[in-house]
């Protein structure tokens, strides 16, 4: 028997009365087999952008529940991911959290964080931005203009080429400040060795990998005066525990980025 949804509601607060109101539903479901995990979801709700807030919520539902809702029944909202004990189907997200902000009068940031399971299970995060005029979704492509686009994946190369490449300099010189295996070659400074021989490979092959296009921008998250961009970690799911550098953003001013934006999409960082 299915668990019925139980709604919590709370409001998204507003700084100016120009801003239209927008509230959050909290959906929530209790898996129906052990171990019974309740799973939660944003729903927004506006009466003045009901069109537009009703699509940012099957645009939600779609990437990460792959859930359409314009077919689905309320109480199989979860059914593509929390698997199925008769045949042994294991969950794909084993937990789902999420914060809903609003860091711009007409903009909406939606953080989810979840483990994703196949044949492993690994952790991520993903940080989705939406136009409340229209209820787009905002990314690369319908923020920033081509040519803006290039410059600042030019820029966040750059940035984040340095980071590594320091780092990656930081660790040659702190492996060989080690002492000198014919010396002294304890265990524990062995073990110390090992991992940062490990951890300069790890670095060496990400800037190789990526010499040419550059890191994988993970999503972008608005600051007070700043817009952040989130990049992938250099490591595998083996190595991510040598990955000092995880996680990684690069923040740049929104006075930087603003002239790359749209013209259409400028209007909300004013």
């Amino acid at each position: 028997m299915r668990v019925p949804w139980a709604i919590g509601l709370f409001g998204l607060c507003c700084s100016t009365l120009a801003q239209p109101v927008v509230q959050v539903d909290t959906i929530r479901a209790v898996q129906p087999w052990p171990p019974h995990e309740e799973y939660t979801f944003p729903r927004l709700v506006s009466a003045e952008r009901s069109v537009q807030t009703a699509s940012i919520d099957r645009d939600l539902a779609l990437r990460l529940l792959d859930v359409d809702l314009d077919s689905v029944a309320h109480g199989h909202l979860f059914d593509q991911v929390w698997g199925d004990t008769i045949t042994g189907w294991l969950p794909r997200l084993n937990y789902l959290s999420w914060q809903v902000r609003r860091p711009l009068p007409e903009v909406v940031e939606v953080e989810f964080s979840a483990e994703a399971c196949g044949v492993y299970c690994e952790g991520f995060t993903d940080y989705l931005l939406y136009d409340l005029r229209d209820g787009a979704y905002i990314g690369d492509d319908s923020l920033f203009t081509a040519a803006g686009r290039a410059m600042l994946a030019d820029t966040l190369k750059a940035v984040w080429f340095q980071r590594v490449s320091d780092h990656l300099v930081q660790l040659m010189v702190w492996s060989a400040a080690l002492p000198d295996k014919a010396v002294e070659d304890t265990a524990a400074v062995g073990e110390e060795r090992q991992m940062m021989e490990s951890q300069i490979e790890l670095y060496q092959r990400c800037l190789d990998e990526r010499a040419d296009r550059g890191p994988y921008i993970l999503g972008m998250t608005i600051e007070p005066g700043l817009l952040r961009f989130h990049v992938a970690r250099c490591s595998n799911h083996v190595e991510q525990a040598l990955d000092e550098l995880d996680p990684m953003s690069i923040a740049l001013p929104i006075n930087t980025v603003f002239p790359l934006i749209r013209p259409d999409r400028q209007s909300l960082f004013r």
